[in-house]
């Protein structure tokens, strides 16, 4: 199943990724911007009827879950960046990854420095 998801749904399932299963009250407590109640319970209702989320009952509460391993949410994520950017084709990304690879090896074995912009004293050495 690829697992496509809207910001808010990514925001929603990266809550319940974190902290397991939960109820929308749990849910929006978490997220970090002002969303209301009824817009999380629409979110978590859209999301189990995608096939993403399921509940069990607790009296009145729904407890929602993940049915989506983030491993695949992110792997279908890479997918659709790849397709956007490049036209779904993995060999013109490829220069692309390589640069970003070495420019991060580089900054890794660079001195690490403190201050604004990465200017000033030396630390560790």
């Amino acid at each position: 199943m690829g697992a496509g998801f809207t910001e808010r749904e990514l925001d929603i399932m990266a809550v319940l990724w974190a902290r397991g299963p939960s109820t929308a009250s749990e849910v929006r407590a978490e997220l970090n911007d002002a969303v209301t109640h009824n817009t999380v319970q629409k979110m978590l209702s859209i999301l189990e009827e995608k096939g993403h989320v399921a509940h069990t009952e607790e009296g009145r509460m729904h407890r929602f879950h993940t049915l989506v391993a983030r491993a695949e949410a992110g792997s279908s994520a890479f997918g659709r960046l790849i397709d956007k950017m490049f036209a779904g084709s993995a060999e013109a990304e490829a220069p692309h990854a390589d640069q970003s690879a070495h420019a991060l090896r580089t900054a890794q074995r660079s001195p690490q420095r403190d201050g604004i912009g990465g200017i000033g004293v030396m630390t560790g050495a």
